[in-house]
């Protein structure tokens, strides 16, 4: 028997119950539904009335005053992290997509040709493995497991066209065991960096993370399972870019007819920094080998004709990408799992 303490928020009081433990299910189902009451009708007024009246017990005085100032200050944050926590526990989140862009769309056309936006969906039963993996290879390869290389950092001629330097065989290594784990898919929208591209409203999400959504809820409908719940998680650039795009996404998924179809997504998309993020560090890589793939223009040139050990690499890891992704029906759309945009697209 185990003793629970429930608040009354009509009556502003507790009572105590003697029960039988609960499933994981209905405790968290029971914590949200406490923190979503609690934030509407506690009121700091009956607190201060109840906290007076219930001074010998100190330890549930903490309780309330905790509980209120979360729910006054933190309310917000509080029911999205218990959203996120409840799907997890039940078991319904099967992915986790990190997604980065390789290339500025709104910058000069010189200096980035081709952009590649990418998502990396990992497997919730994969996420350890692989992080564990990377975090493994920075320790025995490069000696720092806190170094963060970006894709510009290793998909290159100068580390490429060398096997024997350590950089080299770190990303040989990355591709092998992460990028191309069995529990991976990938998705990707390459275009050419048209140089008239402009930033978008608050309210609109920009077309290649639109197209690349489609993508993600394809690979979420392709794993096995009745619930494939996908979390979104976005390189973090810049404070208000990132608070733009959240708007943006969840204008899409609730006011869209395109977004009203993918039923798999979460609307809580997450904005983390690449150095503290192995996901968003693959994506990175990953963006950087299709972006690299379009600029030497490798989809034009007979893979017979002499390559460079650089270009050869590319090769490759593009092909085990376009391997890794997914083509599936979404309703009436079907959707390729790396699409490479018309000459005249733009975000």
């Amino acid at each position: 028997m185990q003793v629970f303490y429930h608040y009354n928020v009509v009556n502003y009081e507790f009572s105590k119950t003697y029960k039988t433990p609960a499933t994981d299910n209905t405790k968290v189902s029971s914590a949200v539904s406490f923190i979503m009451h609690g934030y509407r009708c506690i009121s700091p007024c009956k607190i201060e009335a109840y906290t007076r009246k219930n001074r010998q017990n100190p330890h549930l005085n903490r309780a309330v005053f905790s509980v209120h100032n979360m729910t006054y200050k933190y309310g917000l944050l509080i029911v999205l992290f218990c959203v996120i926590l409840v799907a997890i526990l039940r078991g319904g989140v099967y992915l986790i997509a990190f997604i980065d862009v390789s290339g500025n769309p709104y910058g000069k056309q010189d200096k980035s040709p081709w952009i590649a936006a990418h998502a990396m969906c990992i497997r919730k039963r994969a996420i350890y493995d692989v992080t564990a993996t990377l975090h493994r290879l920075k320790r025995d390869i490069l000696v720092n497991e806190l170094i963060e290389l970006k894709s510009t950092d290793l998909v290159n001629k100068s580390t490429l066209n060398h096997p024997n330097l350590e950089k080299s065989k770190y990303l040989q290594n990355v591709v092998d065991h992460c990028i191309n784990h069995e529990d991976c898919k990938h998705a990707t929208v390459v275009f050419k960096n048209t140089g008239q591209n402009k930033m978008s409203e608050a309210s609109r999400l920009p077309r290649h993370y639109v197209d690349l959504f489609w993508r993600i809820e394809a690979i979420a409908r392709d794993f096995d399972g009745s619930e494939t719940e996908t979390i979104v998680i976005i390189d973090d650039t810049a404070p208000r870019v990132d608070k733009n795009l959240a708007l943006a996404f969840n204008n899409y998924l609730y006011r869209s007819l395109g977004g009203d179809q993918l039923t798999k997504i979460l609307p809580i998309p997450i904005f983390s920094k690449s150095e503290t993020t192995a996901g968003i560090q693959l994506a990175d890589i990953a963006a950087g080998v299709m972006r690299n793939y379009y600029s030497l223009g490798l989809h034009i040139r007979s893979k017979e004709s002499d390559l460079s050990l650089f270009e050869q690499k590319v090769v490759e890891y593009h092909d085990m990408i376009i391997m890794r992704s997914v083509n599936k029906r979404v309703g009436r759309y079907k959707v390729r799992g790396v699409y490479i945009a018309e000459s005249d697209y733009s975000v």
